[in-house]
């Protein structure tokens, strides 16, 4: 049986919201898990909902579609971005965008829309799949570069306190010592989840076993040295959630 896909529809008109939800419940196999007419509530429900496909509007009030884009970049959901104005051509390709669809947006371009998330989901799936076939046992340890020293370091990735996506190369910070990465934070992500790092911003990755408290907006670690790291609005709920579960009363 063919996997139901899930959508999460933002659009701050009403009229369009409705009319996207009615047409997406209009097809098999798709199914509106999230519909809000507000951007930036809407992003705190992202982990809750876990939509396989977003639909957005690009003119919005508070969060624009494309800035909602970004915030999803590192959550890796597709995105589809309707709008009433023509699109200037290079603005998504920075972003996990795979269409585009004018209004008044019908059935037939949105359901052409929608076949193509889904192949990107099905693509990255596999490729997970593929991946974890073939590296079963990750390598517990990162090639990463010195700021001071030429060359490559190996790195235990236990000894990793935290990494920040700062540009094209990520900086990794092991005892208030800095190294970096020619990979993307993406990409890291994807590398250490299994050696308990968690995404909390979309610019920082951090390893659960070095944090020392944690409150509503910040983390805070076990070395004096580093300052307080902010929990971004899209990661909050689930982070948080993580720690309500194993907090013990």
């Amino acid at each position: 049986m063919e996997k139901l896909m899930k959508v999460g529809i933002v659009d701050d008109e009403i009229g369009s919201l409705e009319l996207l939800e009615t047409l997406v419940g209009r097809l098999p196999y798709f199914s509106v898990c999230l519909s809000s007419t507000d951007p930036v509530a809407s992003l705190s429900q992202i982990q809750k909902a876990t939509p396989d496909i977003m639909v957005l509007d690009v003119q919005m009030a508070g969060l624009d579609g494309l800035a909602f884009a970004s915030e999803l970049q590192a959550m890796h959901i597709p995105v589809i971005l309707v709008s009433g104005k023509k699109l200037e051509a290079q603005d998504p390709f920075d972003l996990e965008v795979v269409d585009f669809v004018a209004k008044p947006v019908k059935i037939g371009r949105l359901t052409k829309a929608l076949q193509k998330a889904k192949e990107w989901v099905d693509l990255r799936q596999l490729k997970e799949t593929t991946a974890t076939r073939v590296k079963p046992n990750q390598d517990e340890f990162l090639m990463v570069r010195h700021f001071k020293y030429k060359g490559f370091t190996k790195l235990n990735v236990s000894q990793i306190d935290f990494i920040v996506g700062a540009g094209d190369r990520p900086e990794i910070m092991v005892e208030n010592e800095k190294y970096y990465s020619d990979k993307s934070l993406n990409l890291l992500e994807e590398e250490l989840r299994n050696y308990h790092f968690i995404r909390i911003h979309k610019s920082y990755l951090v390893n659960l076993r070095k944090i020392q408290s944690v409150d509503q907006e910040h983390v805070y670690f076990q070395q004096s040295y580093y300052d307080k790291i902010p929990i971004g609005r899209t990661y909050k709920e689930g982070f948080l959630e993580y720690f309500r579960e194993r907090y013990v009363y």
